[in-house]
């Protein structure tokens, strides 16, 4: 990736925070950052995690503060307490951006919480993760932050010692890379249960598409990845979204370059409830606990569509001439005619064919399929061939019933559920995806 991306990104669509920002008290390696949004004083127990990660005085960790204008008066309330409370234990000046250090670590606190300083109404955690990112591009290309290598997590986590040691060399051919995370319970037996819960479908999914063969069989989550800058440059940064920022840059992302899953110690993320996004983790707990039937999740019999869908992809970008469409998603146990139905439904077929017209090579067509049918796509299939007929299970029977998870005689209940996922979908070598040459 060129300079001139990092330099057209900067001037043409970064926020103008970028430009003001001065570098930190000293040249860093890395950039971590985390936006802070309705916190409190725990937050304090992912400060002292930072001690234990190895390398981290030569990082600078940004925090920014953010709400927006129309942000419940109780949000403000809360940044403002928590706003004052950081600058104290941080021993930051009051004001826009202030640069400090507390014990060997330094900091960037920037203020997009108080008055004046707000987010426009209708923004969030997308316009946050946007400006902290912006920030770290702006001072990684005048060269006070030496590596590429934006982390990105959230106020909730403990991170291992291996975080920052994880992370690529500087010419790694990786758009991304993503860490493994597990959920520390917190609450009663009820928050536990959901949390658990939810926990297994984020694994049963991402193992559902694996063992599909899709290339975008990764978990989306914002607290345990990095991007490469550049290529976070090239894709114009963080989508201002209220929600699933994470997933839709990634899916961005894995167009540029592939994304490598990490075979590192997990991120752990607190398991509480929270209302700060619309749907996500924190949600889904809340919800889960108020449904009275026990919580559902795709039938495995989904995956085994998306793999006939995947494998007749391959097929017609080796061959297109000689394909015939109702033969190729036939098959494969799945109900005649339903996949054909979806996919004609979603544009995939037409859009194959439009992709055919224009390739001139084997390559470019499976490039060509593979960023036309991508993260988002995939999930909007999976929710068709879902509501067409291929229906949903309750999570413990799906997960049981599922070839793509591995289990234990003894785990045929929520609990062993829980962990079987968990234990499958943690890389134990790191896994590169997307097109992967």
């Amino acid at each position: 990736m060129t300079k001139d991306t990092v330099g057209r990104y900067l001037a043409r669509h970064a926020e103008p925070l970028a430009r003001t920002v001065d570098a930190p008290l000293r040249p860093a390696r890395h950039a971590i950052c985390i936006p802070l949004y309705d916190e409190d004083e725990r937050f304090i127990e992912t400060l002292n995690s930072l001690h234990e990660v190895k390398g981290i005085a030569d990082a600078v960790v940004i925090l920014l503060v953010n709400g927006a204008e129309d942000s419940p008066p109780s949000v403000h309330d809360a940044n403002r307490s928590f706003l004052g409370w950081l600058r104290d234990t941080l021993g930051a000046a009051a004001g826009p951006v202030a640069a400090t250090e507390r014990d060997g670590i330094q900091f960037l606190v920037i203020d997009r919480a108080s008055a004046g300083r707000r987010l426009p109404a209708g923004q969030g955690v997308g316009l946050a993760r946007k400006l902290a990112g912006d920030v770290a591009l702006a001072l990684h290309r005048t060269g006070a932050i030496a590596s590429p290598w934006m982390a990105c997590t959230d106020a909730d986590v403990q991170l291992p010692s291996d975080y920052l040691e994880a992370l690529p060399a500087q010419d790694s051919p990786y758009s991304a890379v993503l860490f493994p995370f597990e959920h520390t319970l917190e609450g009663g037996p009820s928050q536990q249960a959901a949390m658990k819960q939810y926990e297994a479908y984020l694994h049963y999914y991402v193992l559902g598409l694996g063992f599909a063969g899709s290339p975008y069989a990764y978990p989306s989550i914002g607290s345990s990845f990095a991007v490469h800058l550049g290529r976070y440059a090239a894709v114009r940064g963080f989508p201002r979204k209220l929600a699933a920022e994470d997933f839709y840059l990634l899916n961005k992302l894995i167009k540029q370059a592939p994304i490598l899953r990490l075979p590192t110690t997990p991120i752990r993320i607190r398991g509480r409830e929270s209302a700060r996004v619309p749907f996500g983790t924190g949600r889904a707990v809340r919800d889960i606990q108020e449904i009275d039937e026990p919580y559902a999740v795709y039938d495995p019999s989904v995956f085994d569509a998306v793999g006939v869908w995947q494998r007749a992809q391959r097929k017609f970008a080796e061959d297109p001439d000689a394909f015939d469409w109702q033969q190729a998603l036939s098959g494969g146990g799945i109900p005649g005619g339903l996949l054909h139905r979806c996919l004609a439904s979603q544009g995939a077929l037409q859009a194959a064919e439009k992709a055919r017209r224009q390739a001139s090579t084997s390559a470019q067509l499976s490039r060509r399929l593979f960023e036309w049918n991508d993260a988002f796509r995939t999930l909007r299939l999976v929710h068709m061939l879902r509501d067409e007929g291929l229906g949903t299970l309750p999570l413990a029977e799906a997960i049981e019933r599922a070839p793509f998870v591995p289990m234990l005689a003894s785990e045929a209940d929520l609990d062993g559920a829980w962990r079987a996922t968990k234990r499958a979908g943690t890389p134990q070598t790191a896994v590169p995806l997307g097109l992967v040459t």
